[in-house]
C-alpha cells in the first residue's frame, strides 16, 4: 500500500466479495478512491489525510467503511457517487 503524502490509494474492482483491509502500521495518503460494488472495509491502524493540496475520499461505487481511526492534516474533501455510501466509524482527528 502506498505511504507517503502525496500516494493515493485505489479500492478497484479487482476483489469479488466484501474485503477487510487491515492497515497494520500507520497510512499517509492524499487520495482515497473506491470503486468496487464489493464492500471495503478499511481497519487497524491509523489513516492520515495529507497532500500538497486538498486530500480526498471519493466513492465512485458500492459502500464501504474505514473503521480506522483518520487524521486530517488539510481540508478534506469527501465525495460519494449517487448509489454509494462512505461510513466512517473510526475517531476523527
Amino acid at each position: 500500500m502506498p505511504n507517503t503524502k502525496g500516494d493515493t490509494a485505489l479500492f478497484g474492482t479487482s476483489v469479488t466479495s466484501p474485503t477487510a483491509v487491515n492497515l497494520d502500521v500507520p497510512v499517509t495518503l492524499s487520495n482515497v478512491y473506491f470503486d468496487g460494488s464489493n464492500k471495503y472495509t478499511l481497519s487497524g491502524s491509523a489513516l492520515t489525510m495529507d497532500s500538497f493540496g486538498e486530500p480526498r475520499i471519493q466513492t465512485y461505487a458500492g459502500n464501504h467503511e474505514i473503521a480506522s481511526a483518520v487524521t486530517v492534516n488539510e481540508n478534506l474533501q469527501i465525495t460519494t457517487n449517487a448509489g454509494s455510501s462512505l461510513k466512517i466509524s473510526g475517531d476523527v482527528t
